[in-house]
């Protein structure tokens, strides 16, 4: 007997790839620019977004719905510690994207949480963190830029 997968709402059931700039260029090498690399794993993964984590650059998003890359920039913090950052984003883009925001959006409240991250080493990021709903800056400072590693 096969079963049918019926999805449970409030449950995600899209993929995003979410990768940093080193997997991006070995997921697709042909590609000719970081930008070009999204495009190419958007196109072949059938993922509903795909987000790459470029340090303190910030990071860049592409959705199916949408024809251009948006680059999310990082917010301002007053050190860079880059344990943990990466994951600290990822889970700071998964509960935002998992809670309605798009990937655009989600990618703020990463970047943010990561910000967070960077400027406390708190392991428990607030409900208003930057990015969420309001376009403050990050933990403020003016020594390094959080993105994710």
């Amino acid at each position: 007997m096969i079963e049918a997968h019926v999805p449970v709402p409030g449950t995600p059931h899209e993929l995003t790839v979410l990768v940093n700039t080193r997997e991006a260029r070995a997921l697709a090498p042909d590609a000719v620019s970081l930008g070009a690399a999204v495009g190419q794993i958007l196109g072949s993964s059938g993922a509903a977004a795909v987000v790459v984590k470029d340090s303190a650059r910030g990071c860049l998003v592409l959705t199916a719905e949408r024809t251009t890359v948006t680059r999310v920039d990082p917010y301002p913090t007053r050190s860079v510690w880059p344990l943990g950052s990466g994951d600290v984003f990822a889970a700071g883009y998964a509960s935002a994207w998992a809670n309605g925001a798009d990937p655009v959006e989600a990618a703020r409240v990463a970047s943010g949480s990561a910000a967070w991250w960077c400027g406390t080493r708190v392991n428990q990021v607030p409900a208003e963190i930057p990015g969420r709903d309001s376009g403050e800056s990050g933990a403020g400072g003016r020594r390094g830029r959080a993105g994710s590693s």
